[in-house]
């Protein structure tokens, strides 16, 4: 049986919709209000349940759907951290520091835990040129 699942966007706009009015979700997911609701419904169509409670100006979970955007929001967040954990690790570089054998004796290796415990970071490589 082939599972069903709500399309992301879908879900991103029933998260966005957490704010009430549908202007500020419009303006976070770069799309027009009417879309957002559309999305949403979608949404309440493929799940055939209802899901917020629209009022003139604002749009709240239902009570019994409050798990279920809990859930999802959730999702959204543990998928942001991720993507950020990845961005930032993409751009760490780490330094190396190439010590000639001499140096190395003198001043490198009298002081390696402190060394490494002052400059984790750092990868020391020592060659014998």
């Amino acid at each position: 049986m082939k599972r069903e699942f709500p399309t992301f966007k879908s879900l991103r706009a029933f998260e966005a919709a957490r704010v009430g009015s549908s202007g500020v979700p419009a303006n976070e997911m770069n799309a027009t209000r009417p879309a957002i609701s559309r999305q949403v419904r979608r949404l309440e169509e493929q799940l055939a349940a209802k899901l917020l409670l629209r009022g003139s100006k604002a749009s709240v979970p239902k009570p019994d759907c409050e798990a279920f955007f809990q859930r999802v929001k959730a999702s959204f967040d543990d998928i942001a951290q991720a993507a950020d954990t990845v961005s930032s690790e993409a751009g760490r570089t780490t330094p190396t520091l190439f010590v000639a054998t001499f140096l190395s004796t003198q001043l490198i290796l009298p002081f390696p835990d402190s060394l490494r415990n002052d400059h984790p970071d750092v990868n020391l490589i020592f060659c014998n040129r």
